[in-house]
């Protein structure tokens, strides 16, 4: 079909009046309609040459003629045949802050299934968004259902994706173990989730170079440790996400009450969350660890050590696609107070399987509306020292409240009113002990 021809199909199917113009040194055809709110104004660029169809589209007004044609010469720059996947260039422009054109082969372009299968697209993207070489399935799933990325706005800022799972089980939490890891807005995953991990549940998080990140709670810190990928690592990383690798978010049994998208499986690794190495290593005195790999290249692996509530900002250049300062990973913060770890499971609020730590406000709301009302209901408080007041609701509705003693295997405890539950677990949180003896009247309750 020649190009004359190509361009009046467009127009047949597009349905919409275009303008030929000059974009650098590219002759296009260029359509602007206004769409609803959620888009505004669209500029679409159509670029004919030699039989294949250049399409760019800027929503919401943010069309700029500058970055219109350095997109044209990055798709011109790419191979001849693009195959199904996502090739990557670097993309300047002047106050852009995204820093990469994606050109690729998009699976929806226009009605005309001839004139689809002649186009290729080019969109602007940030490095934290996209890995070369992932196929285009995987590319369009990312950044439309799974990460919901404004691709066609050309003024966003960069949303960082990590692919994430857990190593250990969650009871209760707000993830699952699924088969595959799943993909997640990294900054969500760190200020909503990874704040809240039971304790003893590691979260693997990996970021579009390769980058491993393993971290646990260890009360109100998040610890672990950040394996750098190696160049070969990287490579390996860009190819290994296509279509199926990703849970899909619209799976309404994968999701939980909350809203949150439950992911991950479990691996092959070791007791500490890592993929295993090789078994000699050498330790700086910095702690971190250079491990031999395969290709005689040394990787790198660094502690880290932040505060759960200050995650995101200590991590975010993991997943930015910025260089990694050791340095950087372990931040020294101010430790939370006046917070308990919670495990509870009441007919009213649900359960929490494993220790979440929860505000001394929130743990107190267990006692009262709604709270421990039904019998059978329960909560379990913990210090930051590991001392432990439970609660349970009988069957003639009263509490009763008990500190354990792991050393003598055995409980002290009585029934108390809802204020009297509300002062133990206070001073629990305030001064991290248990208050119980201080009520008197206790019995001793053994265990087996």
């Amino acid at each position: 079909m020649r190009d004359e021809e190509i361009i009046e199909r467009i127009r047949i199917d597009r349905r919409h009046d275009a303008t030929p113009a000059r974009i650098g040194r590219h002759d296009v055809v260029v359509e602007t309609v206004r769409l609803g709110a959620a888009v505004g104004e669209l500029t679409t660029v159509f670029r004919v040459r030699d039989g294949v169809i250049t399409l760019l589209r800027a929503a919401r007004g943010t069309f700029r003629a500058d970055v219109a044609a350095t997109l044209l010469d990055t798709a011109d720059r790419m191979p001849g045949d693009l195959g199904g996947v996502v090739h990557v260039a670097e993309l300047r422009a002047d106050g852009l802050a995204l820093d990469r054109a994606a050109v690729f082969r998009p699976s929806q372009a226009f009605n005309d299934p001839e004139l689809a299968s002649l186009t290729v697209a080019a969109v602007p993207v940030h490095r934290s968004e996209v890995r070369e070489g992932e196929t285009t399935a995987a590319f369009e799933e990312t950044t439309g259902k799974l990460m919901r990325l404004p691709v066609n706005e050309w003024d966003r800022q960069p949303k960082p994706r990590a692919h994430a799972r857990l190593l250990d089980d969650w009871p209760g939490g707000r993830m699952r173990k699924v088969k595959k890891p799943g993909m997640w807005p990294a900054e969500r995953l760190f200020t909503e989730v990874a704040p809240d991990l039971g304790i003893e549940v590691r979260l693997e998080a990996t970021d579009v170079r390769g980058h491993r990140l393993v971290l646990s709670r260890t009360w109100d810190r998040l610890t672990g440790v950040l394996t750098l990928a190696s160049d070969t690592e990287k490579h390996a990383s860009s190819a290994e996400t296509h279509a199926g690798d990703t849970e899909s978010h619209a799976s309404s049994a994968d999701t939980h009450a909350n809203g949150t998208e439950p992911y991950a499986s479990s691996a092959d690794t070791h007791a500490n969350g890592t993929e295993p190495h090789a078994s000699s290593a050498d330790t700086h005195a910095s702690g971190t660890e250079i491990l031999a790999s395969g290709a005689g290249r040394r990787a790198e692996k660094h502690p880290v050590d932040v505060p759960r509530l200050a995650a995101w900002p200590a991590l975010e250049a993991i997943f930015a696609g910025r260089e990694v300062r050791p340095a950087d990973l372990t931040v020294a913060g101010t430790p939370e107070t006046d917070v308990l770890d919670v495990t509870f499971q009441t007919a009213a609020r649900g359960w929490a399987g494993a220790p979440r730590l929860d505000t001394l406000a929130d743990a107190l709301s267990l006692l009262t509306t709604p709270g421990l009302h039904t019998p059978g209901d329960w909560a379990a408080f913990t210090s930051r020292s590991g001392t432990v007041v439970q609660v349970r609701c009988e069957d003639d509705g009263r509490l009763w409240l008990e500190s354990p003693d792991a050393r003598s295997s055995r409980s002290l405890g009585r029934h108390v009113t809802v204020d009297e539950a509300s002062r133990m677990v206070t001073i629990l949180a305030r001064e991290d002990r248990s208050a119980v003896a201080e009520l008197g009247g206790l019995s001793t309750v053994s265990w087996g």
